[in-house]
């Protein structure tokens, strides 16, 4: 494009605007004028200065423009920098066009780059290293299938083909279906600490697995009393207990008389049976039911010696028994009296020697 450039500031005196107008189209044939006109007049009616001067216009020359040629007509006009049409005979071609898949060897929007990266159809897709229909990490845009690749990233765990979203958890410490969560639905086995050794957990300290192999110090039971110490049954309810490790119960275990309530654990002979249970306390061959002195070995028959009390509890649950009546008081003597017929009414006959 050829232009011819023309630029002036021209004073101009002037009784007539028209013939200024003219003069100047003379002078500047081949321009297009733009005129800026600061007319400072001394009088608007007159020459009142004096000066023959009724203004004073200022004249800007401008070259001649020519417009750019857009032959396609897409609205840009070919050229070879940016913004530019970069094929003026193709309206699908021009800046800002869409890419396609079908033309992908055409730079249609003319940035100077042709790929699947630009098209607007075409698919994103992530390797799947695992062959499990899942992929992962970045994606790479293509207009055909990508050989080992598929259209999600959701893989997980992209080098174990077992792991994918939905698959089914397995027992093996890892996050199998891809919900961010390690053997959550697999069937597990529960365990409780056994500190004290006695085959029973605490149950409020435990650990689970999906294997069922019960580790180190847990067991599978939870009923412990006590963790921390060795308990007995104490099935009489004296406070001593006896036999074998039991959940919940007492921590001592030497109950003479495991079922026989003997809180003292008294025992006369010092055998492995307490008082309380014990038929023969004093080992004196007389059954202590008619043994008026039971933890006595040496003496068996009721006497004086025993109070009135004494003979009236003794005689009454006794049989058989002799009763040696030397120097008892009438209280003593009639206790003895008394269960005397107490004893014959329940059939038994005691033998009684009364001495004055």
């Amino acid at each position: 494009m050829s232009v011819v450039a023309a630029c002036a500031v021209v004073a101009v005196n002037s009784q007539s605007n028209a013939s200024n107008a003219m003069r100047i189209d003379q002078q500047y044939p081949t321009a297009e004028i733009e005129v800026a006109m600061d007319i400072a007049l001394d009088s608007v009616a007159s020459d009142a200065d004096g000066s023959g001067t009724y203004a004073d216009v200022a004249l800007n020359m401008m070259p001649n423009a020519v417009p750019p040629v857009d032959n396609d007509g897409d609205g840009y006009a070919a050229g070879s920098g940016a913004g530019d049409d970069c094929n003026d005979a193709d309206p699908l071609i021009h800046p800002g066009a869409a890419e396609t898949c079908a033309n992908i060897a055409v730079d249609n929007d003319c940035d100077g780059v042709t790929s699947a990266a630009e098209a607007s159809d075409s698919t994103s897709y992530y390797v799947d290293g695992d062959g499990d229909g899942y992929g992962a990490g970045s994606a790479t845009s293509a207009c055909a299938a990508i050989v080992g690749s598929v259209t999600n990233n959701t893989d997980c765990n992209d080098g174990r083909a077992t792991a994918y979203p939905g698959a089914p958890e397995l027992c093996n410490g890892l996050d199998d279906n891809c919900n961010g969560l390690i053997d959550d639905s697999v069937t597990t086995f529960r365990f409780y600490r056994d500190d004290d050794g006695d085959s029973f957990g605490d149950p409020f300290v435990s650990l689970s697995n999906c294997t069922g192999a019960v580790p180190d110090g847990f067991v599978s039971d939870h009923t412990d009393c006590d963790d921390t110490a060795l308990l007995h049954a104490d099935v009489d309810g004296d406070g001593v207990g006896s036999g074998p490790f039991t959940a919940c119960g007492v921590a001592s275990d030497n109950d003479n008389c495991p079922t026989t309530a003997n809180a003292n654990q008294a025992n006369c002979d010092s055998d492995a049976q307490g008082n309380a249970c014990d038929a023969d306390d004093d080992n004196d061959t007389v059954f202590d039911a008619n043994d008026a002195f039971a933890c006595n070995a040496a003496k068996s028959i009721a006497d004086a010696t025993l109070s009135a009390s004494e003979l009236a509890t003794f005689l009454a649950g006794a049989s058989g028994v002799t009763v040696n009546a030397t120097s008892m008081s009438s209280p003593q003597l009639g206790a003895v009296a008394n269960n005397a017929s107490h004893i014959a009414a329940n059939g038994i006959f005691g033998s009684f020697t009364i001495a004055s």
